[in-house]
C-alpha cells in the first residue's frame, strides 16, 4: 500500500472504531462489595431451586435515590445490560434481613425480569417480595417465611 492507501485505511480504523455505539458491548459486571454479599446469596438460593441465572453487565451500586418511598431501582439499557441503584441512606439505616430483602427484590427485576406482584392473602399479608410496596399489605419476610417467599419467587 502506498501513503493514500496507508492514510485511508487509517481514516477507515479511526471512522469504525471512533463510531462504535457503546451500547453495543455489554459492559463487565460490576457490584459494589457491600452488595455482593447479597447478590451470591440470591444466586446459592436460585442453584438450590435449579434456576439458571445471567449476571454478565450487571451493575450494582449505592446512590442516594430522588423519589418519595423509592429505595432501589432496576435500570435495563438498550444493549440489554442492567443496573441495579439502591438507596445508601435506607442501607445503613437498615438490617440483613430488610438488606436482602431489597437486592433481592431488585434482583428479581433485574435478573428474572419480573415484575411487581400485590397479591394479598387471606389474611391481608402480601404473598410476594415482587410487591410494589404500595399494595395494603404486610410483608412478613423474615427468617421463619423466607424459603416460602423465594419459592415464590424463583417459580415464577
Amino acid at each position: 500500500m502506498g501513503k493514500i492507501g496507508n492514510w485511508i485505511f487509517v481514516c477507515f480504523l479511526f471512522f469504525f472504531v471512533a463510531c462504535q455505539n457503546e451500547n453495543d458491548t455489554v459492559p463487565a459486571t460490576e457490584i459494589d462489595p457491600e452488595i455482593q454479599e447479597y447478590v451470591d446469596r440470591f444466586v446459592e438460593e436460585a442453584e438450590l431451586r435449579n434456576v439458571e441465572l445471567d449476571l454478565k453487565g450487571l451493575v450494582a451500586r449505592f446512590n442516594n435515590i430522588q423519589g418519595e418511598r423509592v429505595i432501589g431501582q432496576c435500570i435495563v439499557y438498550t444493549n440489554d445490560s442492567r443496573e441495579i441503584v439502591l438507596d445508601q441512606q435506607y442501607w445503613i439505616s437498615n438490617v440483613d434481613v430488610k438488606r436482602e430483602l431489597l437486592v433481592f427484590h431488585e434482583l428479581g427485576h433485574c435478573v428474572l425480569d419480573l415484575g411487581h406482584n400485590d397479591d394479598i392473602d387471606a389474611n391481608g399479608v402480601c404473598v410476594s417480595i415482587m410487591n410494589s410496596g404500595t399494595a395494603s399489605c404486610q410483608l412478613n419476610y423474615n427468617k421463619t417465611t423466607r424459603a416460602e417467599f423465594l419459592d415464590e419467587l424463583f417459580e415464577q
